[in-house]
């Protein structure tokens, strides 16, 4: 996130109509771009670009107690205080439907950071909590890697 958020920055220095060390205009003119940029992933998933919000906002006020519960709360942790979830006026905990929107999120997030993709590593659910599976599955399988761009 924050190697997104600096890239944000970086972007609105290139264009040389912010000092450096303005860090007002440079925090507002930061959040318009990042604006612009979430306006698409707030379509699918709109707790993910409010906690980004907050998130930064949270840094930008030095009040990483908060910053690090959000991020705790993207992460899927199921123990977020109810003070973290008010600050940005998010619910409950995160489930697979919401997870699976914010993977959208993140793809844009580490695209714009120059990241050129992510690869997931499927696993099986019934390996993790070691219940029996089929018969017909007890074939061990290489893990198979997907490639997402």
């Amino acid at each position: 996130m924050d190697s997104w958020f600096f890239s944000l920055e970086q972007d609105v220095l290139a264009d040389g109509s912010v000092d450096a060390s303005d860090s007002a205009e440079l925090m507002t003119r930061t959040d318009t771009l990042m604006e612009a940029q979430l306006t698409n992933i707030s379509k699918t998933a709109p707790a993910f670009s409010a906690v980004l919000r907050t998130y930064r906002r949270a840094l930008a006020e030095g009040d990483n107690m908060l910053a690090e519960g959000l991020i705790s709360w993207l992460a899927g942790q199921p123990n977020i205080a109810a003070s973290v979830k008010r600050a940005a006026s998010i619910k409950g905990e995160l489930d697979h439907f919401g997870a699976a929107n914010f993977l959208i999120g993140l793809l844009t997030i580490l695209r714009d950071s120059g990241f050129p993709g992510l690869y997931l590593v499927p696993f099986s659910h019934s390996r993790v909590k070691k219940t029996p599976s089929p018969p017909e599955q007890k074939k061990k399988h290489p893990a198979r890697v997907m490639p997402l761009s």
